[in-house]
């Protein structure tokens, strides 16, 4: 037990001399503060580029009302080749004249005979309506034997710029990741771009001892 005691004394002793021999000094590599700025890796000034959007903002994807093409296909009514939409065609016919027969009218005249008397008498005088050929020009609408009247024959396809995309092929968001900014702050330095660690050389105490 005695001798068991005397090696404790011993070890304790030469253990204060080693610790009494050295000296404590303010950490050069801190400078007593126990941490150490560092730049951080994670990002570029303090922000983070957004490889969700690829540093746009936006996010684009295919229309799908076009199918990414930038144009639609439809159909629509063919305008008749024949009448060309109009439906009816301007026709002449000949219909008797209504203000005449034949092409006379019957014009009372008041003559003086021979005798000095006053008779009235019945002349046929070309009618001026008609210019005596007993008939009118008429003119109607025909309606076009082609299209039955309807302007329209048959359908044709056609193409127009697609209105849900502008005729880009692609519609755009904005990118939910960054906000439409492109980059977004560093979750590491919470965009400080530097960050704070505890110093390796003095283990985060602020100095170190030297030997004497």
């Amino acid at each position: 037990m005695k001798k068991r005691y005397v090696l404790l004394l011993i070890a304790m002793f030469f253990f204060a001399s080693a610790v009494f021999a050295q000296s404590r000094e303010t950490c050069p590599n801190c400078n007593g503060r126990g941490t150490v700025v560092e730049r951080c890796s994670n990002c570029r000034n303090g922000a983070v580029y957004c490889t969700s959007c690829d540093y746009k903002g936006t996010i684009d994807s295919r229309c799908y009302s076009c199918s990414g093409s930038g144009s639609v296909t439809k159909t629509r009514n063919k305008k008749c080749d024949n009448c060309y939409g109009q439906r009816y065609f301007v026709q002449e016919k000949q219909e008797p004249c209504g203000q005449c027969r034949n092409g006379q009218r019957p014009v009372t005249r008041r003559v003086r005979d021979r005798y000095g008397e006053i008779r009235e008498t019945t002349e046929y005088v070309n009618c001026t309506s008609c210019g005596g050929s007993g008939t009118k020009t008429v003119k109607y609408n025909a309606a076009c034997r082609y299209c039955g009247g309807t302007g329209v024959r048959g359908q044709e396809s056609y193409t127009e710029s697609c209105r849900s995309c502008n005729g880009r092929g692609y519609t755009s968001k904005t990118c939910s990741r960054c906000g439409g900014k492109g980059c977004y702050s560093c979750p590491q330095c919470s965009g400080y771009a530097n960050i704070k660690n505890k110093c390796g050389r003095c283990n985060g105490n602020g100095y170190i001892y030297t030997q004497n």
